[in-house]
């Protein structure tokens, strides 16, 4: 098909691709304006928009979606594969961290509430060195990348971006840079226009930006090129950018070395629209809301501005004003007309708006999810809302925060597979991992080609739920204890009771179970070897003490049979109590600590 794919065809449709997503990005751009304070983009004036209700929403979700790198599990059918899918796994764990993906998730995830997440993976050749929006890629080094939407474009035609004919993204790098490198057009690199400063950039940009970014054009001589993958030819052409120029040749065209996906991952959080490719941005649902409660809230604030107390007075009581105003509380003063004298309230706040500005705020906490509860703060209402209200306000909140944590898991899952892609087939790797084993001892292991073992399709790869979230030392601490004082006894008991029965129960993997659901496997896993359990062990059936028949503590058969099951038991809070314990705990402190004061 490349073959077929004249260099002047691919600029026209490179070219409308960019005009179709150029719309959409400056709805975007609109929308970005509502999240940023107007002193983040304006050098002087008053601030006309005070409620930055978008700002505070962004900050409420993305931190309960990526707080930590992802921990990802490669799974595989074939059981001979299972020790290097645990390896592999391990290295795209220490991957990410090398590469900082969490920062990069981050940023994928606001870009995705306010327009569409895109990222591009791959690994970067030996001998070359491109410089991705600021970001320098080391050789070898795998990375991924955000990709903005005013450098992004796809097959114009088409109604699915992952059934696009071609994806492209734009890149500014340093001529030099292109004419150092192997295989591409020296003749049409010195032909390609410099990075220009048009009207178009100086809206994208402020002032200062585009100033640096003049500055470094003028220093490096800095050009756009852009990135063509096409997926049926399985081939990446580069050309410059039609949109500034049209030079009717290609600067290079090699085949596509990586996943059968292709180099770009999307994310979107609204359900597809039928038959167009581009997402509903979750902002543009709240984008009217903001504005419209910045109007009322900024007429509130004209309103308490304006009133005024005065007071009225008969012109005869001129004396006797004097007096109150040199007057203090207590005294009295003598008049013959005390109705002449009144003080009189001019303007002030309407009430009616007051109330219209909570529903507003009510509406838009609906309208977004609910961030106010995810974000920790009051529910709506205060203190006059009902349980059963909290209760639903709880349980919608938390289906939406899932179901946005299940698409950014899938996604992420989805990049870390193309991570795992060029470990697997890079065979000159050899990355240094560590992993602990029995007995809390850390083993040094690395990886390499020798031990790679089947095809790259034999793998899947999932984030573990909930890694990029981490435990507040509170609730952590709480489930450490809850794990010691309640799972632990009753795996022993039920364990004894296996084995009375002649049932196989593996203790060790079940408490190990139970620990990872709990997400605090790490911290208990040292609790189940002891070097010396052996020799205890050996010890006490040495001595072997006989059954006295007497009360016990309730270990036995007997005395949990007789206590109605294990006395150290305690109950385990469900989630709802955890949840209210949680808000109830800051109260708690702060009445511990000022606990005789008075």
């Amino acid at each position: 098909m490349a073959e077929n794919v004249t260099p002047a065809k691919l600029e026209s449709i490179v070219e409308l691709g960019f005009k179709r997503v150029e719309r959409f990005a400056k709805r975007t751009q609109m929308m970005f304006k509502s999240y940023v304070p107007e002193f983040y983009r304006m050098e002087k004036g008053e601030c006309k928009e005070p409620l930055n209700l978008v700002y505070n929403t962004v900050r409420a979700f993305v931190p309960n979606l990526v707080m930590e790198n992802p921990i990802t599990h490669a799974h595989t059918p074939y059981q001979p594969y299972k020790q290097y899918a645990e390896l592999l796994g391990l290295g795209l764990d220490a991957t990410a961290r090398q590469i900082k993906l969490k920062e990069e998730l981050r940023a994928w995830i606001v870009n995705a509430m306010f327009g569409w997440g895109i990222m591009r993976s791959g690994i970067k050749a030996t001998g070359e060195l491109f410089a991705f929006d600021d970001v320098f890629v080391d050789p070898g080094q795998i990375y991924s990348r955000n990709v903005s939407l005013w450098n992004f474009g796809f097959d114009p035609a088409c109604t699915n971006v992952k059934q696009a004919k071609c994806v492209w993204d734009r890149v500014t790098v340093p001529r030099q840079m292109l004419l150092d490198s192997d295989g591409f057009n020296h003749d049409v690199i010195r032909g390609l226009p410099s990075t220009p400063s048009t009207v178009e950039t100086q809206k994208k940009y402020s002032s200062v930006t585009n100033e640096a970014k003049d500055a470094m054009v003028r220093l490096q001589d800095e050009v756009d090129i852009v990135q063509i993958y096409v997926p049926e030819a399985e081939t990446v052409i580069w050309m410059g950018d039609p949109c500034q120029k049209k030079h009717g040749a290609f600067l290079k065209k090699e085949e596509y070395n990586g996943p059968k996906e292709g180099p770009y991952t999307f994310l979107s959080f609204s359900p597809p629209v039928d038959g167009e490719p581009l997402p509903v941005p979750p902002v543009s649902v709240w984008y009217e809301l903001t504005r419209v409660a910045n109007r009322i809230f900024n007429k509130m604030v004209q309103q308490f501005e304006n009133q005024k107390d005065v007071g009225l007075y008969h012109p005869s009581q001129v004396d006797t004003v004097d007096q109150i105003k040199e007057a203090v509380t207590g005294d009295w003063i003598a008049t013959m007309d005390p109705k002449g004298i009144n003080m009189v309230s001019m303007g002030g706040q309407n009430e009616k708006n007051e109330r219209f500005q909570q529903e507003l705020l009510t509406i838009y906490n609906f309208m977004a999810g609910n961030p106010e509860l995810i974000s920790g703060q009051s529910t709506p209402g205060g203190s006059s809302t009902t349980a059963t209200a909290v209760q639903a306000l709880q349980n919608n909140a938390s289906i939406g925060i899932e179901d946005m944590r299940n698409i950014l898991y899938d996604a992420t899952g989805e990049i870390q597979g193309k991570h795992a892609f060029y470990l697997h087939t890079d065979p000159f790797i050899e990355l240094p991992l560590s992993k602990r084993v029995s007995g809390g001892d850390e083993v040094e292991l690395v990886l390499t080609p020798e031990q790679r073992m089947g095809d790259f399709l034999d793998y899947t790869f999932k984030i573990v739920a909930r890694s990029m979230t981490p435990l507040d030392p509170m609730v952590r601490s709480k489930r450490i204890m809850e794990f010691c004082t309640n799972i632990i006894p009753g795996a022993a008991q039920t364990a004894m009771v296996m084995m009375q029965i002649g049932q196989q129960f593996n203790v060790e993997r079940y408490l190990s179970q139970i620990a990872f659901e709990l997400g605090i496997q790490d911290l208990v896993e040292d609790l189940f070897v002891d070097p010396e359990w052996q020799q205890k062990m050996m010890v006490m059936l040495t001595l072997n003490p006989p059954n006295l028949g007497k009360a016990g503590t309730g270990n036995s058969p007997e005395g949990a049979t007789q206590n109605k099951g294990n006395p150290m038991a305690r109950p385990i809070a469900t989630p709802t109590q955890e949840f209210n314990q949680g808000t109830q705990e800051s109260a708690a402190l702060a009445q511990s600590v000022n606990q005789g004061v008075m």
